[in-house]
């Protein structure tokens, strides 16, 4: 019907105009729209005579008073129907339909419509909220409410939705004594991270979640001989919804404290069982979230650690041990265990003289480590150990596998940080 009014408008502008053509073009377009709309269904033909009322909107649009007629056509013939449907057809747990409903009409009605369809459904969304009981819900909460984010995610956040959730969920966690072994919290939760400000999220945590798991981890056991991991895997499910910050906080205060704590008591025992201690220790080394594992105040408890273990195996008065009694125990073990001590030593230092490079060798950056504290490094040509070439750091020889530094101590190979290096050459140095 549209486009027989397009061409008068076209061949006959003025006269278009004069006669108020757009005046009997709407109407009769209305009495047939609403012949046409009588039987439809909204929530099942979402795009019926979506069309249609787009030509009518590019037709009326080019007069003066377009606008006007358009948003006649729509709030006579149009609205009312949608309107009904969301108001009284629309079950609020089925998303899907009405969604759809409003995203094929939302650009098609004037601004004034729109707004106020979608605030009668923010309306029903409040009072199914309010009716909302987390425990006997058979349909997660985010399944019926996320589809509308694209449209409504301010609009719920203004009308206190998501405030009214956090509170509902945070009332039942309260009352049921909630243990982080259930995990049916978890699967509430977490779809709402970056749905709620981050600052709402984790002050909801902070309150209802982090002091269950602090208990939890505060009654874990710690046995290098059976650890369980359950409660610790139970408390890691909430990584992703925690704050970097928060886990590491959570991890730094309860956990190392007890398991340095019991890495001392087992190497306090007459014959420590290395290999199964160092397995141990690299358990929970991998165990450590990505997000928080490189975080300094983590690789400093590795690496107190890592000295705890280190002063087992040279004889450290604390530890009750004699380095003839440690290396009859397990020498393969105490090797790794060296090993992964003074690498993490180098990374150190290196980190801390800002020559860490990925595309350098460790000869590289030796080499620049020594000329920065004035120390000639070069091969010694024609020697080598095991296979390996020999350099001279200063006065002090050593070789390089697998990115570990070695030097002699006595008739041993050992293993030798750069700022062990350094104060050896420091030392041959003083005494000429």
């Amino acid at each position: 019907l549209a486009k027989p009014f397009e061409s008068l408008q076209q061949k006959f502008s003025e006269a278009y105009s004069s006669y108020d053509v757009d005046k009997i073009s709407v109407a009769i377009a209305l009495e047939l729209l609403k012949k046409v709309v009588h039987f439809w269904r909204p929530l099942e033909q979402p795009a019926f005579a979506t069309e249609a009322l787009l030509c009518w909107r590019k037709l009326l649009n080019r007069a003066a008073s377009g606008e006007e007629w358009y948003g006649h056509l729509i709030a006579e013939g149009v609205y009312p129907k949608i309107r009904m449907a969301l108001q009284g057809h629309w079950d609020v747990l089925e998303a899907k339909a009405a969604v759809e409903l409003l995203e094929e009409w939302g650009a098609l009605f004037p601004t004034r419509f729109r707004g106020d369809l979608l605030d009668l459904v923010v309306q029903r969304l409040s009072r199914a909220v309010e009716q909302w009981d987390p425990r006997t819900a058979t349909v997660n909460i985010h399944v019926w409410l996320h589809p509308w984010l694209p449209l409504l995610q301010r609009r719920m956040e203004d009308a206190g939705i998501y405030k009214a959730i956090r509170f509902k969920l945070g009332e039942v966690l309260r009352q049921a004594k909630w243990l982080p072994s259930d995990s049916s919290a978890l699967h509430i939760i977490t779809p709402w991270c970056g749905v709620f400000l981050e600052e709402d999220m984790q002050a909801f945590l902070d309150r209802y979640i982090v002091p269950a798991l602090v208990g939890y981890m505060r009654s874990m056991e710690y046995d290098p001989a059976r650890q369980d991991f359950a409660k610790w895997g139970h408390v890691m499910l909430w990584h992703e919804a925690l704050s970097p910050d928060r886990l590491e906080r959570l991890v730094v205060q309860e956990f190392f404290p007890k398991f340095k704590l019991v890495l001392k008591e087992v190497l306090h025992q007459p014959q420590p069982d290395y290999e199964r201690i160092m397995a141990w220790y690299q358990q929970w080394h991998d165990a450590i979230p990505p997000a928080i594992k490189d975080r300094n105040s983590v690789e400093t408890h590795w690496d107190q650690a890592l000295d705890i273990m280190n002063a087992a195996l040279e004889g450290d008065a604390d530890t009750k041990q004699t380095p003839s009694d440690i290396s009859a125990i397990n020498q393969a073990a105490m090797q790794e265990l060296r090993r992964e001590r003074f690498r993490a030593e180098q990374a150190r230092a290196i980190s801390r003289h800002s020559y860490m490079d990925a595309e350098r060798t460790l000869k590289e950056e030796i080499e620049e480590f020594a000329g920065h504290h004035d120390f000639l490094f070069a091969p010694k040509k024609g020697l080598a150990h095991d296979g390996k070439p020999l350099y001279s750091f200063g006065q002090v020889t050593c070789y390089m596998d697998n990115k570990v530094i070695y030097t002699q101590h006595e008739s041993e190979w050992k293993p030798c940080s750069l700022d062990q290096l350094l104060r050896k050459a420091e030392a041959r140095r003083k005494k000429g």
